[in-house]
């Protein structure tokens, strides 16, 4: 992963940290498996949530 958890809490601004770790978790799993050789082409990456809280939604944004 190219992002640490910190890096992404001091991103949000620390105001929702458990949002910030499903995003953290939620993208170590998956994106080794979208592309197993190395970061997947941003562009070819499309997430849909249900919530759009601050956080998760925000990191999963600015990282994939």
């Amino acid at each position: 992963m190219l992002f640490t958890y910190e890096e992404m809490r001091r991103y949000t601004g620390g105001g929702a940290p458990a949002g910030v770790a499903h995003a953290y978790k939620a993208l170590e799993r998956a994106l080794p498996l979208l592309e197993p050789e190395g970061p997947p082409e941003r562009r070819a990456i499309a997430i849909a949530t249900a919530f759009d809280g601050p956080g998760a939604r925000d990191e999963l944004e600015r990282v994939a």
